[in-house]
């Protein structure tokens, strides 16, 4: 699996300036030559590891956010309603009122706010039957199977995001 993470503008510059900083007090620690190194260079490798420890710290921050931000996430549904497979644990169960019908019923705090859900229907028919999703909250989505007007039991990929 590939992670991709985005480093903010703010974060790119806290280590470009930290970059210059340790170069130019490594080199004044590098002209002391072994004598005791002077005040100066020593408030100029405190200030360029302050200005790197600076850059870490929003890096972490960053980061936290980015893995906190948006979540995806995928089941298959049988046609009679069971979860066959799903990513982590973020749905706790299916509800299969009647023919066609759905109700994904979210695990709590799966989603802070209202997702977006798509499906599909994972048929091995001529005529896939179509799965319309609507009263999508934080808790739950309620989906409808049909096939030329008439619901339908079917399998059924679902993906939803949010955050």
């Amino acid at each position: 699996m590939k992670i991709e993470l985005e480093i903010s503008p703010r974060v790119q510059r806290a280590f470009l300036c930290a970059i210059p900083a340790i170069l130019l007090s490594g080199a004044a620690v590098a002209f002391a030559q072994g004598s005791q190194a002077s005040a100066t260079t020593d408030t100029l490798v405190g200030s360029a590891l302050n200005t790197l420890g600076n850059a870490v710290a929003a890096l972490r921050a960053d980061v936290t956010v980015l893995q906190t931000s948006e979540r995806v996430a995928r089941a298959t549904i049988s046609g009679a309603g069971a979860v066959t497979a799903q990513t982590g644990s973020w749905l706790r169960r299916v509800e299969h009122p009647s023919a066609g019908a759905y109700v994904f019923v979210f695990a709590p705090g799966a989603f802070a706010a209202v997702p977006t859900c798509v499906t599909s229907a994972n048929a091995r028919a001529s005529a896939a039957p179509a799965v319309e999703c609507y009263d999508v909250t934080t808790s739950s989505a309620t989906c409808q199977a049909t096939a030329s007007g008439a619901p339908i039991d079917t399998g059924i990929s679902l993906i939803c995001a949010g955050w």
